[in-house]
Order: C-alpha cells, then sequence, then structure tokens
C-alpha cells in the first residue's frame, strides 16, 4: 500500500493495529495492452499494474516506460522486453514525471498504445495533451488516475 496525503486508504493505513480485518483484492481489472509499441508512465501507485504489464509483454515490444518515485531507495528491478526504455524520475531530485510525458512523442503508428496512472491533475494533462493535443485515437490510450492530491 503506497500512502500519500489525500489517498483514500492512507488514513486507514496509518491506524491500522495487528487483528483488524484486511480485505485483499487484486490485481486490478485492467487490461493489457496489445500494442508493439508502448509508452508507459506512472507513480508508485502505478507501479504494481505497470510492472504486471512489462513482465508479461511480448519480447518484442519497444517503446518506453517512465515512473516517477519519492527516493533512490524506492528504484526497484523492473523486468521488461530488452526494447522498452526505462527511465526513473525521482521526486528527492527534483525531477518530475510530467516533465518527461510532457515532451515524449506518441509510438509510431499504427500499433501504438499510450497508458499513464498517476495523480489526477498529471493524468488530467496527459490525457488532454495526447488525445487532444497528438490526436491519439481513444483506442490506443489508458489514462486513469489512482489518487487525488
Amino acid at each position: 500500500m503506497f500512502e500519500h496525503e489525500g489517498g483514500r486508504a492512507t488514513h486507514w493505513a496509518r491506524t491500522a493495529r495487528p487483528g483488524d480485518i484486511v480485505g485483499i483484492s487484486g490485481p486490478g481489472s485492467g487490461g493489457f495492452p496489445r500494442a508493439r509499441y508502448l509508452l508507459i508512465a506512472g507513480d508508485e501507485t502505478a507501479l504494481p499494474a505497470i510492472r504486471r504489464i512489462l513482465e508479461t509483454s511480448e519480447p518484442d515490444r519497444r517503446g518506453h516506460a517512465i515512473l516517477e518515485v519519492g527516493t533512490d531507495a524506492d528504484i526497484c528491478d523492473l523486468p521488461r522486453p530488452d526494447g522498452i526504455a526505462l527511465t526513473w524520475c525521482v521526486r528527492q531530485r527534483q525531477e518530475r514525471l510530467w516533465d518527461h510525458l510532457s515532451q515524449a512523442p506518441l509510438p509510431p503508428e499504427p500499433y501504438r498504445y499510450v497508458w499513464v496512472a498517476a495523480e489526477k491533475a498529471l493524468v488530467r494533462d496527459a490525457k488532454a495533451r495526447f488525445r487532444h493535443t497528438l490526436g491519439l485515437d481513444a483506442d490506443k490510450g489508458y489514462c486513469a488516475y489512482y489518487w487525488e492530491a
């Protein structure tokens, strides 16, 4: 569980005690992008989904994964196809996910997909850029906010 200010489960996580009943579910209902060329991005809250997508990707998948974490200690091994470049953004070093997404090109056509999950405002900006500014078709992308600041 990732604790952050404004998180719906953060208060519960901070006040839970041994013996409290916990419900667990997962993995989530999101599907797997089928495209050969992938731009995938998110913060810590999206890391489990991103890991799942990348480690189940076909070996010939190409693209770029961009992940934002709090500190260098949060960087972890991320199994992925050799053709997926990986960029870690570390908030402690003043690196931000949006700085990369605001400049990231669309993957090549026709087999492309953009997948973004993070804080609500960032996801709103990403959706506006990729869909409205760059013209990405709705069926070629997934933008979901996992939390709200």
